[in-house]
């Protein structure tokens, strides 16, 4: 993903937010908080740009073909993270709802009339195994 497309997600996602915030006639708190957000999307776009540039760069070195590549940064990659994000969750009702979101993203990535189902067993494992995070 490339610097400009991270900006371009990000701040049509803020903008969407203010959208929902303005119809929901959200409280002066929240859209400050919603503003202080805003304020910080250079920082967040650095770290998902670095983030992707990172798994670009990984996922060229094992050259991968770029349906493989493009399955992983859109299926795998995402529902691991949620995994992990989920063990680290303030609430249960947080882990709960990253858990939810991952098992669902896997169920999507695993479907039998997907790229998975083309693959030998050995080359799923494979994937899932350098896909998986170290544990912290």
């Amino acid at each position: 993903m490339t610097d400009a497309e991270v900006w371009r997600r990000l701040v049509g996602h803020f903008d969407t937010l203010d959208q929902v915030a303005a119809e929901a006639d959200l409280s002066a708190r929240g859209r400050a908080k919603l503003a202080k957000a805003r304020r910080v999307l250079g920082a967040l776009q650095a770290t998902l740009t670095f983030f992707w540039t990172m798994v670009s760069a990984r996922l060229s070195a094992w050259q991968l073909s770029e349906p493989v590549q493009q399955w992983l940064r859109e299926y795998l990659i995402p529902a691991f993270y949620l995994r992990r994000a989920a063990e680290k969750a303030a609430t249960a009702q947080e882990r709960q709802r990253l858990r939810i979101l991952a098992a669902e993203i896997l169920a999507r990535a695993r479907s039998p009339d997907g790229l998975w189902s083309t693959w030998s067993p050995e080359l799923q494992a494979d994937l899932e195994a350098v896909c998986r995070p170290v544990p912290a």
